[in-house]
């Protein structure tokens, strides 16, 4: 019997569920390409992982993963003047998902509206100081102790490019439909 201790670092207990998962789709819907199955199953897990490790650092500042999402997005895209349709579209969420969130981090003195000059019916976000300070800490302690930053450290140089290049391959095919959708 294995233990949870050593199960994370068993690569059967990882694998195991991805193979039986490929045979009992391919087996139970005829004709079914299970290609996609293991890169997905491998992307859900690291999902999963990646969203546990944020929301647990970002708790810490008394916000949420998402929060931090939302915050470094707009600090990235602080010289656009980003309005809040800008956020939803860059980070794949409806208008409303961003309008709730962004009155969140107003409340708390994170992110403030402000007025367009030329239209007064249009609001450009803007992370405050205490945004900033908020997010760039949370961005330095999710660089050192997330464990998906750990696993890239531990890539090789090439492994790493290789990495981001095929993923970005997939997000930007991803986006497409995302976008026409």
């Amino acid at each position: 019997m294995t233990n949870d201790s050593t199960r994370s670092t068993d690569r059967t207990f990882v694998t195991d569920p991805l193979e039986r998962g490929r045979h009992y789709f391919r087996d139970a819907i005829p004709g079914i390409d299970t290609g996609y199955f293991g890169p997905m199953w491998h992307a859900l897990a690291i999902a999963q992982i990646v969203w546990r490790d944020i929301d647990d650092i970002a708790a810490g500042y008394g916000v949420s993963g998402s929060d931090i999402f939302v915050l470094a997005a707009l600090l990235i895209e602080e010289d656009r003047s980003p309005r809040p349709t800008d956020l939803a579209r860059m980070l794949f969420v409806t208008a409303a998902a961003i309008s709730v969130r962004v009155a969140k981090l107003s409340k708390s003195g994170l992110v403030e509206r402000v007025p367009a000059p030329d239209d007064h019916r249009t609001v450009h976000l803007r992370v405050t100081g205490k945004g900033r300070e908020l997010t760039l800490s949370a961005m330095e302690r999710i660089a050192r102790t997330c464990s998906f930053a750990r696993a890239c450290r531990d890539l090789t140089a090439t492994d790493s490019t290789d990495l981001e290049t095929l993923l970005r391959t997939v997000h930007v095919a991803m986006e497409r439909d995302f976008l026409t959708a």
